[in-house]
């Protein structure tokens, strides 16, 4: 059985990219807010903010709360507070 030139089959991955590149929005797929991110800070510091960004190669949205088990989440962790500490009331 062979599905018809305009069948769900074909339709759903045309589909799929078209949602696709609506939400990449022309931003690299690999990270699509890497480009934002990299703005944010860079106007954060024109304002004299002491901003930092570092990006971890992992693929996981908000791989922190992997801390328990993904060594770079903990390291990630470790690192903002190492950040924070110095500049907040937590001493």
């Amino acid at each position: 059985m062979t599905a018809a030139p305009d069948s769900e089959t074909t339709r759903a991955p045309r589909q799929l990219r078209r949602f696709a590149a609506a939400y990449l929005a022309g931003h690299d797929p690999g990270d699509p807010l890497a480009g934002d991110a990299h703005r944010l800070t860079e106007r954060a510091r024109s304002y004299g903010v002491d901003a930092r960004l570092e990006l971890y190669p992992v693929s996981a949205h908000v791989f922190h709360y992997f801390w328990s088990f993904l060594p770079e989440a903990a390291d990630a962790l470790e690192r903002a507070g190492a950040f924070i500490r110095p500049r907040s009331r937590l001493r």
